[in-house]
């Protein structure tokens, strides 16, 4: 599973996020059904790639691309090895903005990653870096493999990959007229790396503007000989900001909009988790930041939270009350039966979501299940009812709480004991 792998060109945005806490529970949940995992970053730090190179122009004063207070701090902290390098590049201008550019990019990846790590409490298994493809050589070695297999023609100064013959709609640019490779060829490099690595199944979140990227690598897939069944692509949209006027764009590019550091300060990782979450990754999603702080009903999240704190409450008083070993679970109510219900679904949830990857159904789930705690909690004699009914209501309460510790645990959100 590769997701977040943003480009180490600044901070975390709330965009960066989606996709983060998307394949972080995911692969949370493939791993719970019994699946194999290794959940991957990629780094975009080549040093030919646009991005890197817009760094290195920002630093030496030659673009405005990234150039927030944010990079303007990393600049004057790195000052003395940037001139270092002007030094040793002189008179190759191309050769510094990448020199440069890959030093910054390096300095915003590191504090990237410990943000991830710490902050958001994702980890990842492996972290590939786009410029090893380089250094080991394995983009020259993919080119002339590709030249070799003759899948491959020059027009227009620049190197062509006969994808058409593969069931795309065109052929697409591998090498550019000036000598450098596109985004493509090293993705395609990237997941040749992937098969060699003996994965059955590549799954990648991407954002929604990568859309017609997908079929072109399906095309390389094939033309490599890999079954393009194998790659499973998730699309994330776009993250507004939800403000008092209406909604906010957010642009890494111009540093505009709240970082994702921002906003867990403001509203704590267990908000910005579950409110990112329960909105289905191909519609648009406008965070609101005024409901994802409040402390009442109306927050779905303190909403299924007091559920699990209720339940909490109803075992610490029932502690006293000697549950038999045997005993003929009886179920008499409405909203009994409902909650009843709704347990047993869980297993199937995680099922369904192994398959279809739809995260969103765990929070839905999870609210669902919470409204019938509740409906049952405020309409059913609870611990002053005779048993058989008394242990039932109790053996309720019990798979309640469980089935919410696990809900909690694989979305990675805490569940208080007191609120």
């Amino acid at each position: 599973m590769e997701f977040i792998s943003a480009n180490p060109t600044g901070p975390l945005t709330l965009g960066n996020a989606r996709g983060g806490f998307l394949g972080d529970v995911l692969a949370n949940i493939l791993k719970k059904v019994g699946f194999k995992v290794t959940s991957e970053y990629y780094i975009n730090d080549a040093k030919v790639s646009s991005q890197i190179k817009e760094l290195g122009k920002a630093a030496l004063g030659k673009s405005q691309s990234y150039l927030t207070p944010y990079l303007k701090e990393k600049i004057e902290k790195n000052k003395k090895k940037i001139e270092k390098i002007i030094q040793k590049f002189k008179g190759d201008e191309e050769k510094i903005f990448s020199e440069v550019g890959f030093l910054l990019a390096k300095e915003i990846q590191k504090q990237n990653q410990d943000f991830i790590e710490k902050k958001l409490k994702i980890k990842f298994d492996w972290w590939f870096s786009e410029e090893s493809l380089y250094q080991q050589s394995k983009v020259k070695k993919l080119i002339e493999f590709l030249k070799k297999k003759k899948v491959v023609y020059q027009k227009e100064g620049a190197l062509w990959l006969k994808t058409s013959k593969y069931e795309e709609k065109q052929d697409w640019v591998i090498v550019r007229k000036d000598g450098t490779p596109t985004y493509f060829l090293t993705d395609l490099c990237h997941h040749l790396e992937k098969e060699k690595r003996g994965f059955d199944l590549f799954i990648n979140l991407w954002g929604a503007d990568h859309f017609s990227h997908i079929s072109r690598l399906e095309a390389g897939l094939k033309i490599l000989k890999i079954n393009p069944k194998k790659l499973k692509v998730i699309l994330v949209q776009m993250v507004r900001q939800k403000t008092e006027t209406g909604v906010e764009k957010i642009s890494k590019r111009k540093g505009k909009g709240m970082t994702l550091e921002e906003l867990i300060k403001e509203v704590g990782l267990d908000s910005a988790r579950f409110f990112f979450l329960k909105i289905e990754p191909n519609s648009h999603l406008d965070f609101d930041l005024k409901l994802a702080k409040e402390k009442s009903m109306r927050n779905p999240l303190y909403y299924i939270q007091y559920a699990y704190v209720r339940s909490n409450s109803l075992l610490k008083k029932a502690s006293k009350i000697k549950l038999p070993s045997n005993f003929e679970f009886k179920v008499e109510r409405e909203e009994e039966e409902s909650l009843l219900k709704e347990l047993v679904k869980f297993p199937q949830i995680l099922i369904d979501i192994s398959k279809n990857f739809e995260v969103h159904h765990l929070l839905n789930y999870s609210f669902e299940l919470a409204k019938n705690f509740h409906q049952f909690y405020e309409k059913v004699p609870i611990l002053n009812s005779p048993p058989p009914y008394l242990f039932s209501r109790i053996a309720l309460v019990k798979a309640s709480k469980i089935i919410f510790e696990n809900c909690f645990s694989l979305l990675k959100i805490s569940l208080p004991k007191k609120m």
